[in-house]
C-alpha cells in the first residue's frame, strides 16, 4: 500500500509540475531576463521554479523580494549617477513602503508601476500574515454552492492552498510586467 501511495504521489507531483511549467511556458515572455540586474533576476527565476514545484507561498515571497531588490537597485543607481553618493547602506534599512514613494518622486517608476508594486504587496501580505479567511473568501462560495460540510479549518486551509497557485502565478505575472516597465523605461 505504501509503495502504491508513493508512486501515486510521485505521478501526481510530476503531472502537476508539468502542468505548471506549461502555464509559465505558454505565456509570452514579458521581459528579456538579460536586462534585469543579477539579484532581482535570481529571485525572479527562483519564484518561477518554486511555482513549478508547487511552493506557492515561497514563489509569492520571492516575487516580493525581487521587487524590493529591483527598487533598491534602481534607487541606488540613480543616487550614484546623479548625486555621486553611495546610498546602498541607507537603502538596506528602507522598507518597501518607503521605497515606493521615493521611486515615484524621482521618476524611477510610473504610477502604473507603483500600482503593480502595491498589488504584489497585497498578495504577499495575505500569505505572510496567514489571512486564510481572506484568501479563501472568493472560493468559499463555490464550495458552499456545491454542498459539503467540512470542518472550517480544513476547508479554509484547502481553499487557501488552491488559491495559492492562482496568486503565485499572478505575482509572477505582475513582477514581470513591473520589470518590463522598470527596465525598458527611459528613466532607467
Amino acid at each position: 500500500m505504501r509503495d502504491y501511495l508513493g508512486r501515486y504521489l510521485e505521478d501526481y507531483l510530476r503531472k502537476d509540475g508539468e502542468r505548471r511549467a506549461r502555464n509559465l511556458g505558454s505565456r509570452d515572455r514579458i521581459v528579456n531576463w538579460a536586462y534585469i540586474p543579477m539579484y532581482p533576476r535570481i529571485l525572479w527565476l527562483d519564484a518561477r521554479l518554486n511555482y513549478v514545484l508547487g511552493n506557492d507561498v515561497a514563489s509569492i515571497l520571492l516575487c516580493s523580494a525581487a521587487l524590493e531588490a529591483a527598487l533598491k537597485g534602481s534607487l541606488a543607481k540613480r543616487y550614484r549617477e546623479e548625486l555621486h553618493v553611495d546610498f546602498d547602506l541607507a537603502l538596506d534599512e528602507m522598507e518597501i513602503r518607503s521605497l515606493i514613494p521615493a521611486c515615484e518622486a524621482l521618476g524611477i517608476i510610473t504610477d502604473k508601476a507603483a500600482k503593480l508594486v502595491r498589488r504584489i504587496g497585497d498578495i504577499r501580505h495575505e500569505y505572510v500574515h496567514s489571512k486564510i479567511a481572506k484568501i479563501s473568501k472568493k472560493l468559499m462560495a463555490k464550495i458552499e454552492r456545491g454542498g459539503g460540510d467540512l470542518d472550517s479549518f480544513i476547508r479554509d486551509s484547502f481553499i487557501a492552498s488552491a488559491a495559492g497557485e492562482d496568486n503565485s502565478l499572478a505575482a509572477i505575472t505582475i513582477l514581470e510586467e513591473f520589470f518590463r516597465s522598470l527596465y525598458t523605461s527611459p528613466a532607467y
